[in-house]
């Protein structure tokens, strides 16, 4: 070893496959070593302490079985998310769906840059940071911990999952909220349902669009007056709908994602159910006409042909439906927009103008028109919509319910 604590002979590391050789043409040690017998080579220090300290990690990889510690943490999310992956359950679609997006906003970009040995929980800390919410950190704690686990096992990480996560917690801010007596988180407001009037007028307006077809505008109005959810409704077959009876039987639902192909799916809940749909809409339109005269046309060509195909045939992507037909529809309609409160990664507010209704607003406009202006009792709202149960259907829609006191006070007069 010279004056600058540098070897000057290549040295073997007894009992394991390692050798360190001199500075050459640089001034960094280069060091070779053998592990589950392939043949790895690093450059390390410019002198002998550096070099010490980087054999304790090559040898923490050896003894703990880590081959892909040196891999980034992106290749480990990758390998992770693989669906050719072999898993004890496979993931539908919609949880993939929302493990993808946790990882574009939260995973990749804070640690995906790190290797897997380096992964400290002082970098995990500012992830859950980020979480608007104590629930979603918890739900993105759950996801990280089941990710480190397998990392662990498949010899990315060094050190398991629990000791990673054990210090890690939200540290955010808890706002205790105060709320009327009544009142319920899924209960749905007059004001975020759209009256019969503008469904008139969305259906005249994706009518109206240069490139639309006339099966568009049907879709608006069978969505609002069927109760079908959007997946539901592009995924809708002929052969599903009995005319005779004007009814319609939901097997499937169409989901996609952007970074994987769209799929065919069960229901919500992965329960079939049967709906119906009206002679008329209360603004006057002969919906059952309409949708026999298609039913007519789909079967001539394949009677389980789809209901709302895409321009070039096939399935709506639901980002591409909005952009193209739902979204240019509100805006010719009048459809009101609001100003929203949303948080951003960092945790702070930030207000932005959005629709005041979405296609899912469809599906708010049937279950009242059945409930309140068709006085249908809630056991069979629950069951044409698709609900856990009528308690589900009177928490959303009978929950807030205007004119309480007004009642009880007649009542009691």
């Amino acid at each position: 070893m010279d004056s600058h604590g540098r070897l000057m002979e290549r040295v073997r590391v007894a009992g394991y496959p390692i050798t360190v050789y001199p500075p050459g043409t640089t001034p960094y040690h280069r060091i070779r070593y053998w592990m589950d017998g392939k043949r790895y080579s690093t450059n390390c220090g410019k002198n002998f302490d550096q070099v010490v300290e980087r054999i304790g990690e090559i040898l923490d990889q050896i003894d703990s079985g880590t081959v892909n510690s040196g891999q980034p943490v992106s290749k480990l999310i990758d390998a992770w998310l693989d669906p050719s992956r072999p898993r004890a359950r496979v993931w539908s679609l919609r949880y993939r769906q929302g493990l993808e997006y946790l990882d574009r906003t939260y995973l990749r970009p804070m640690i995906g840059n790190l290797r897997c040995r380096d992964l400290r929980d002082s970098h995990l800390q500012p992830i859950l940071d980020a979480a608007p919410s104590e629930s979603e950190a918890k739900r993105i704690k759950r996801v990280l911990r089941s990710m480190l686990r397998w990392g662990y096992d498949s010899g990315y990480l060094p050190t398991n999952a629990d000791r990673l996560l054990v210090q890690v917690h939200w540290r955010g801010k808890t706002v205790q909220t105060v709320s009327a007596i009544g009142s319920d988180p899924m209960a749905v407001t007059p004001e975020s349902i759209p009256p019969h009037e503008a469904v008139e007028s969305l259906r005249q307006a994706i009518h109206d669009l240069p490139d639309s077809a006339p099966h568009d505008a049907l879709m608006v109005a069978l969505a609002a007056y069927s109760g079908l959810r959007l997946g539901e409704i592009l995924e809708l077959r002929a052969s599903d709908i009995d005319t005779s009876k004007r009814r319609i039987k939901v097997r499937r639902q169409w989901l996609d994602a952007t970074t994987s192909p769209g799929q065919v799916s069960a229901p919500k809940w992965g329960k079939t159910r049967t709906t119906i749909y009206p002679i008329n809409t209360p603004a006057a339109y002969a919906l059952a006409a309409a949708v026999r005269a298609r039913v007519r046309q789909v079967s001539r060509k394949d009677p389980d042909g789809l209901m709302f195909p895409a321009p070039r045939g096939g399935h709506w992507g639901q980002r591409n439906f909005y952009a193209r037909r739902f979204d240019p529809a509100c805006e010719a309609a009048g459809w009101p927009m609001i100003k929203q409160t949303r948080r951003r990664r960092d945790g702070r507010a930030m207000k932005e103008q959005c629709k005041a209704w979405t296609f899912h607003s469809l599906r708010h406009v049937f279950c009242t028109w059945l409930l309140w202006e068709c006085e249908a009792s809630p056991a069979d709202v629950a069951k044409a919509a698709g609900h856990a149960s009528p308690e589900t259907t009177l928490r959303i829609y009978a929950n807030d319910l205007p004119g309480t006191l007004d009642r009880l006070g007649d009542l009691t007069s």
